[in-house]
């Protein structure tokens, strides 16, 4: 084998989802008595199972399968000298700022835990919100990793910047198909 650093990725593929799970549970404990939302999940191909808390996920099982064995095939075949590298830089530029995010969520959630007098009242956020604050970092991941792909450019950095450019298109589709609020009922005079 020549890249055994490709079960980075197969790691990452699976962190994502468990830091997932424990993310939502400490949200539960704390952080669900002020921010109110419709799910911890943005991404709607995994909210369900992540809502009933599934530790046993065939299709994120699969998911990180088929990643690892395209990277092991890259890795193996002859093509161009770029061509694992391109998609290593793809896999790490999608997973790391996810990850990132679970562990940021995890810190928050358990300083609220260990600390509940930092925070007072609610505060409901419409699905579309919590996409649009995870859109908006990821942006600032996006901003970064193109400016190095423009100071250093290389085929790790054009896969980095390929891979956080491909999650924040994502993050845009759930966007677009997240519905708007339901408008609470006015009173008129």
């Amino acid at each position: 084998m020549r890249h055994p650093e490709l079960f980075l990725v197969t790691a990452l593929a699976l962190g994502d989802y468990y830091l997932t799970l424990l993310g939502a549970s400490l949200a539960e404990q704390t952080y669900r008595r002020h921010f109110k939302s419709e799910s911890y999940e943005l991404n709607p191909v995994w909210r369900r199972d992540v809502g009933r808390g599934a530790l046993f996920n065939p299709r994120h099982l699969l998911l990180a399968a088929v990643i690892t064995g395209i990277l092991w095939w890259a890795g193996e075949t002859d093509l161009t000298p770029w061509f694992f590298p391109v998609l290593f830089g793809m896999c790490l530029g999608a997973f790391v700022p996810i990850i990132a995010q679970h562990l940021g969520n995890i810190y928050m959630f358990d300083f609220l835990r260990r600390h509940p007098g930092e925070i007072s009242g609610e505060v409901t956020v419409s699905m579309r919100y919590a996409i649009v604050i995870s859109l908006a970092q990821g942006l600032v991941v996006l901003a970064v990793l193109l400016v190095a792909t423009v100071m250093a450019p290389s085929p790790f950095m054009f896969g980095l910047l390929a891979g956080s450019s491909v999650l924040t298109a994502a993050r845009f589709s759930w966007l677009s198909r997240a519905r708007p609020p339901r408008r609470p009922a006015t009173q008129q005079d």
